[in-house]
């Protein structure tokens, strides 16, 4: 596992680094919550791992909310881009709620505007990289 001096130093440059990192950090799914990484504007991961629970299944409003409590959280910081990643037992196959709540984050990040570097699945088995392709 990487130690947080040394991630401190490595910026994630690559997708395949992200994934890496994020196995390391959340890796196999436990239960069902959203984690997000937060990186400066060099895509070096600030020392801050934020677990949330409690979100509904369906997203109606509460992406756009979301997104609006994270952005207002984090300005005037050094955050530049938010990693989000869905933690959920099951299969490495998207299901609708999970496409729902990916395309309802990139819709409410982009209108707090505050980038999303990426979107991952941490699974029964591991952890992947959503494709905007499979949920907008």
């Amino acid at each position: 596992m990487i130690s947080a001096a040394e991630a401190a130093q490595r910026p994630l440059t690559t997708d395949d680094e992200i994934v890496e990192r994020v196995g390391e950090l959340v890796g196999a799914a436990i239960r069902r919550q959203v984690w997000l990484l937060l990186l400066d504007e060099r895509d070096v991961q600030l020392p801050v791992l934020i677990p949330v629970d409690g979100l509904p299944p369906w997203p109606g409003d509460e992406g756009h909310v979301f997104a609006r409590h994270v952005a207002d959280a984090v300005y005037d910081t050094a955050v530049a881009r938010v990693l989000v990643v869905w933690e959920r037992p099951g299969r490495a196959a998207l299901d609708d709620e999970d496409r729902a709540w990916a395309r309802e984050i990139a819709l409410g990040f982009a209108r707090a505007d505050l980038a999303v570097r990426g979107q991952l699945l941490s699974h029964d088995r591991g952890v992947r990289w959503l494709r905007p392709d499979e949920y907008v």
